[in-house]
């Protein structure tokens, strides 16, 4: 019963530790760093600036305010063109 046991577990760690492997080696040596999972799935990975991904949602919350409390959010937007920052 045992050795049962092990061998499964043995048989079990080789062939995740086998997969993690491969899925590391193809995230370090593709172009497009793209796993395992990634390939499988037909995804990609997207590499963003996180300040601008950040600004961007900032205006979009802004504009949602803008349609929902309209004059205090519209002089907010207003004084952001100002300052550049839209």
């Amino acid at each position: 019963m045992a050795f049962r046991i092990f061998i499964a577990a043995l048989i079990y760690d080789l062939t995740i530790g086998i997969v993690a492997i491969i899925r590391f080696f193809m995230v370090v040596f593709r172009q497009d760093k793209r796993s395992l999972h990634d390939s499988m799935a037909a995804t990609y990975v997207k590499h963003v600036d996180p300040t601008k991904t950040a600004l961007n949602l900032f205006k979009a919350f802004l504009k949602e305010q803008c349609y929902m409390f309209n004059k205090p959010i519209i002089s907010t937007l207003l004084h952001f063109k100002k300052e550049k920052l839209l």
